[in-house]
């Protein structure tokens, strides 16, 4: 219940303040996220960061284990956009960051 509390009020907010939480383009926002814990995990949306975040924990929530993320703490981390990209350049721009932040 705490999760979707958390999601339907990140909603209400962008829509009180008249933010999109949600855009189609054809531009594509790689996000990386980092948890309290030092784990990673890089991925792309046509949204914004916060609502695909929301977007993570639902799934992680219903127990929908199809996205890697479901092994990170999604309540003490951190999401930023580290490059927006062309939705046609999408998976090269994944693998170069994946390859050059989890590496490290």
């Amino acid at each position: 219940a705490e999760y979707e509390a958390h999601l339907y009020m990140i909603i209400f907010l962008f829509k009180k303040l008249s933010l999109p939480y949600y855009i189609m383009t054809s531009q594509v926002n790689i996000y990386k996220i980092t948890d309290c814990n030092g784990l990673i995990y890089v991925g792309s949306t046509k949204s914004t960061v916060a609502a695909r975040l929301c977007n993570h924990l639902y799934e992680k929530r219903k127990g929908r284990r199809y996205c890697i993320s479901h092994k990170l703490d999604l309540e003490n981390c951190e999401i930023e956009v580290i490059e927006e990209c062309d939705s046609k350049n999408k998976k090269e721009k994944i693998i170069y960051w994946k390859d050059h932040l989890l590496v490290q």
